[in-house]
């Protein structure tokens, strides 16, 4: 604005001098009075100095311009660098617009014929303006450039100081730039110790993550992540064991930061504990010993995962199977059941093993019992007393529990399914897995828990075809894998104190619309229906909390009658069950879920 007044001025300028010199020509050959050459003289000298003036404040103004230009410039190209870091998303653009502030410098339009009074008062405003400016355009210069560009340590600098704002997402931010270019400084890695306690879960485990992966060498950052495992958050403490598993491998300190948790009150940490310690330490004997104390842990998710992991780690061991072999004669069954399932597996040939299972082949529990076949047909023993089993229909079988073994008070329809141990899929689903063993159903509610994928809608179709309630043409035109339906209906073994017939069998299809799932479901479970077994699949669906509580209090009233319910959900919050029993199918190993750790 005021280069363009000033080019205005000096435009204007220079018409009032051109007028001036004509009218002195004029005053000079028509003999008029000398006075008027004279002020005509004047007035020119005036105009004169005046342009004179206003060129200088021009001059002024483009210096000025080139200057800011260069500022911007400067500030452009460091900005520019910063920027190269696609997480260091807060650096604002830097404006697009004209160097030079834009205000309007003189408050009134120049006029057609301007006195000279009033271009010498516009030029008075433009001196006060330019000696304001040029004071801040001088500022700037000291603040911004003090010496040249924006030098690689002075950006390490800077990150370093934006880990310390208040602001979560301009730490991370910082962090991540940090460890994508400056990995191997000193600087960095005291960053990374003091975001490893951050009060921010994601930059606590960002920060972890690049202590084991950039600085496995460092004492300091081994004791960092160490006490990481410590931290609050369950998702931040399976980084820790993770990462000291993969960076830190065999290091005593190490494994005794990961055996103590074994002994935290979190049942999810006890099985994280037990993870890393075969991750890390397999064969260690002060990790195994830790974990043949797990092997007593009252969550049965955390002993399933210990056994798994000493079969894994220990393989052979005489001490773990000495354990186990005391463990198959304890009053619990739920350890008894875990301590047989790792006989079988594990020491093929031993004799005291076996010696056992020829005992165990007629126990009292089922599973135990299953087991025990199990072992001994591997070893090519014949059965003293084996479960007797009836022909179904086609190649389905059914096994028939011997009345002694079950209570008279039992109000159980399905006890128990399983499928031969060499059972396999095309595609692996983890309820396989979990069928080789043998799964419990108990009286009343079941419910089957587990991720997408893991293979629950299958298990609830083959249970289905198996009772009747789904036809093999029905299965075919489910979007859920048919045919490993249909594959695991006929090697699945169903194990049935009360076996109801197909017409007391109903089974809901997680496939149909929402509103025909609840008018459907509330037909089946009304008192004009007889239905006993009910395989619902993700019954509460989408449901408001108003279906939600209608559903869940008519099934914990049939369930009080004597009906069975199998059903498979991912959300245990949306079910409100008086009672029943969980079965979990298939979870993530560590090695898992630590995948995107890069190792």
């Amino acid at each position: 604005m005021l280069m363009a007044t000033l080019l205005q001025i000096i435009g204007t300028l220079r018409d009032i001098i051109a007028d001036l010199d004509a009218k002195q020509i004029r005053a000079l050959h028509s003999g008029l009075d000398p006075s008027i050459t004279d002020r005509a003289e004047s007035e020119r000298i005036q105009a004169l100095t005046h342009r004179v003036t206003a060129e200088s404040q021009l001059a002024r103004v483009n210096e000025r311009r080139i200057l800011l230009e260069t500022l911007w410039e400067q500030a452009h190209n460091n900005v520019h660098r910063l920027s190269r870091h696609p997480d260091v998303s807060e650096i604002a653009t830097l404006p697009a617009g004209p160097a030079l502030p834009q205000r309007e410098i003189l408050t009134t339009e120049l006029p057609t014929g301007p006195a000279l009074t009033d271009i010498a008062a516009a030029l008075g405003k433009a001196e006060e303006f330019n000696v304001a400016e040029d004071r801040r355009a001088r500022e700037w210069q000291q603040n911004l450039v003090p010496a040249a560009d924006l030098q690689p340590a002075d950006e390490q600098a800077i990150l370093l100081a934006a880990t310390r704002l208040t602001d979560a997402a301009s730490r991370e931010a910082a962090l991540d730039a940090l460890t994508k270019n400056w990995t191997q400084s000193p600087e960095t890695r005291d960053a990374l110790v003091r975001l490893s306690i951050d009060n921010e879960s994601e930059i606590r485990k960002t920060a972890t993550r690049h202590l084991a992966q950039d600085w496995a060498d460092d004492d300091t950052a081994r004791q960092a992540v160490i006490a990481v495992t410590r931290d609050p958050d369950p998702k931040v403490q399976a980084v820790a064991v993770w990462v000291l598993t993969q960076a830190w491998r065999g290091d005593p300190a190490a494994r005794d930061a990961v055996v103590a948790l074994t002994l935290d009150d979190s049942e999810g940490t006890r099985e994280t504990a037990a993870e890393g310690l075969v991750e890390g330490w397999p064969g260690d004997e002060k990790a195994r010993d830790a974990l043949l104390s797990l092997v007593h842990d009252h969550a049965r998710p955390v002993r399933e995962a210990t056994l798994e992991v000493l079969l894994e780690g220990w393989p052979g061991d005489v001490v773990v199977r000495d354990t186990l072999l005391g463990l198959v004669r304890s009053d619990d069954i739920p350890i008894r059941e875990v301590a047989a399932d790792g006989l079988r597996v594990g020491w093929p040939g031993d004799a005291s093993v076996t010696a056992a299972f020829l005992q165990l082949q007629n126990d009292d529990v089922l599973t135990i019992r299953w087991a025990a076949e199990r072992r001994l047909n591997q070893e090519g023993i014949p059965l003293g007393k084996s479960l007797s089993r009836s022909a179904g229909s086609g190649s389905r079988r059914s096994l028939i529990q011997s009345k002694e073994r079950v209570s008279s008070i039992d109000d159980r329809l399905l006890i128990a399914s399983r499928v031969p141990y060499d059972f396999s899929t095309e595609k692996p689903i983890e309820a396989a897995l979990a069928l080789r063993r043998g799964i419990g159903f108990g009286s009343g509610i079941n419910v089957i828990l587990g991720g997408n994928g893991s293979g629950k809608t299958i298990l609830l179709q083959a249970l289905a075809v198996q009772v009747g309630a789904v036809s093999p043409d029905d299965i075919k035109r489910f979007r859920y894998s048919p045919q490993i339906v249909l594959q695991l209906a006929r090697n699945l073994d169903l194990l049935w104190h009360q076996k109801p017939s197909a017409e007391e069998c109903f089974y809901l299809n997680p496939e149909s619309p929402e509103r025909w799932r609840f008018a459907r479901l509330e037909e089946a479970l009304s008192e004009e229906k007889n239905y006993r077994l009910f395989l619902l699949d993700e019954p509460m669906g989408a449901f408001d909390t108003g279906m939600v509580h209608q559903l869940s209090g008519r099934i914990n009233e049939l369930a009080q009658q004597g009906c069975q319910f199998i059903i498979a959900t991912t959300d245990i919050k949306r079910i409100k069950f008086t009672d029943g029993q969980f079965i979990r199918i298939g979870r993530r190993r560590i090695r898992e879920r630590g995948s995107f750790l890069s190792w």
